[in-house]
């Protein structure tokens, strides 16, 4: 998985291969989930036998929703005994015995994922780490928020390589207990933790984790700039830091980021008020850049001189997000001229632009997959157009969002839609002149198409939205019409 994915947290699942293989022969999905639901289904050989992606869309299933009766026997049913990643995220309906029977079956997991799991109790964590303590290497339990109790366990991981902590209720004293013990770790999570944690405990984390390269303190409040310098002077090599939402930091704390860490690959500095145009193009150090984040991190002076000296001096950029920053045309024509490898660009509610140098983006970044034109007022449909006609035939465009574009034409929209027919979600939320005939063209042009969100288009009808979803029934529309 490329550093993109890894950054954003997304998978892309195969879902037409998985229903095909249960069309074939073996059991309707629908059937399965009601008689394991029902604890009515005792034959779990059969559940057993079905393909490892569909015994994993049904787990999920069950496992979503705390009304669900789900029990030890169908969960070990559908979990292999020697697979080495569990992924019990957004479960809801474990149950204690049921935790300490996959406890047991699957007695080799290495990458333990338990994210948002916010009915987790310490005592079914417990469990867990008391099975997978000698193999476990990673760890997720962001918004696990009852588990506070068992969380001095996880210093008993010796192998531990990746843990997140985000959002939950760790204590300043038992976070050093684990950085302190676990120095094998390469990635460490503790968003929105900062009321909590001080800033001495991270720079604890960076003496005792020589191997450390992946650090997220977003929403830490304390932050400041004496102590990110300190971190990044024992840590030189890290790759991946997220200082988002760290209200504290100023120029002096990224100046020191892009002089100490020229193995930087992933930058997240989103809503930092203190910053200037100066020490944001100071950036140009960091030449392995993979993913720049600078979401609402606004300046006085105009930020095309900073993009375009980033952009030059790093041509692997692959995701840019400058959502509310003070650019222009400018620095678009910039991005397409050097990103040749950007799969990600978001300008959102970026004021200054008005899509000149769409044409140019869309034949020179040949690998884009995301574009984010959201409230970008002064983008034209005339720029639209040369964006889709400029397309090449194999677009790899999977994500557009001109939501509240103004200025947008239904024409303009089949234009892009017509070459981009990878197209899976589309945004034109709050653009007046989309109407039924548009929908349903758009809607013919892309096969894959499963989120249109058309809220606020007044002109849609609901014949034509329930036409558009017998077209294709896989399709999510949101529509919700202006109030007036």
């Amino acid at each position: 998985m490329n550093v993109v994915a890894q950054f954003i947290g997304t998978q892309v699942e195969d879902e037409t291969k998985a229903s095909t293989q249960v069309r074939s022969g073996l059991l309707n999905l629908k059937e399965i989930c009601i008689r394991v639901v029902s604890s009515r289904f005792n034959d779990f050989s059969r559940l057993q036998r079905l393909p490892d992606d569909v015994k994993d869309e049904i787990f999920r299933f069950l496992t979503s929703d705390s009304r669900n009766r789900f029990d030890a026997k169908a969960a070990c049913a559908l979990l292999r005994r020697d697979q080495p990643v569990l992924t019990l995220s957004y479960c809801t309906a474990l149950r204690q015995e049921t935790l300490e029977a996959i406890s047991v079956h699957c007695p080799q997991v290495v990458h333990l994922y338990l994210h948002s799991c916010v009915r987790l109790s310490s005592r079914g964590l417990q469990t867990l780490l008391d099975a997978y303590a000698p193999t476990l290497e990673s760890l997720d339990l962001s918004r696990c928020y009852d588990v506070a109790d068992a969380l001095a366990s996880v210093a008993l991981l010796p192998n531990l390589r990746r843990l997140s902590l985000r959002g939950t209720r760790v204590t300043d004293d038992v976070f050093r207990k684990v950085v302190t013990a676990c120095t094998k770790l390469e990635e460490l999570n503790v968003a929105r933790c900062g009321l909590r944690l001080s800033n001495e405990s991270l720079l604890v984390a960076a003496r005792c984790c020589p191997r450390l390269r992946a650090l997220d303190v977003g929403s830490f409040g304390r932050l400041d700039d004496l102590t990110i310098s300190a971190f990044v002077q024992e840590r030189q090599r890290i790759s991946l830091l997220c200082v988002e939402q760290c209200g504290l930091l100023t120029d002096k704390a990224l100046r020191s980021i892009t002089s100490m860490c020229a193995a930087l690959q992933v930058l997240n500095f989103s809503h930092s008020a203190h910053l200037t145009a100066e020490s944001i193009a100071s950036l140009s150090a960091c030449r392995q850049l993979r993913v720049l984040v600078m979401r609402g991190s606004t300046t006085a002076d105009s930020l095309d001189p900073a993009i375009e000296s980033i952009v030059v001096a790093c041509p692997e950029l692959q995701m840019l997000d400058l959502a509310n920053a003070s650019v222009t045309d400018r620095a678009g024509l910039a991005i397409a001229a050097h990103c040749r490898n950007l799969e990600s660009l978001a300008l959102t509610a970026c004021a200054g632009i008005t899509g000149s140098f769409l044409a140019a983006l869309a034949s020179q970044c040949l690998l884009l997959s995301q574009l984010k034109l959201t409230s970008c007022a002064g983008v034209t449909a005339e720029h639209v157009r040369a964006f889709g006609e400029r397309l090449p035939a194999d677009s790899c465009l999977r994500e557009l969002d001109l939501a509240r574009v103004s200025l947008l034409t239904p024409a303009a929209l089949l234009a892009v839609a017509s070459r981009a027919s990878q197209l899976v979600d589309v945004a034109v939320s709050d653009v007046g002149s989309i109407d039924d005939q548009a929908l349903l063209a758009i809607v013919r042009c892309l096969p894959l198409l499963k989120f249109f969100d058309c809220q606020g288009c007044h002109l849609l009808t609901s014949d034509a939205l329930a036409e558009a979803r017998r077209l294709n029934p896989r399709l999510s529309i949101f529509h919700r019409p202006l109030t007036r």
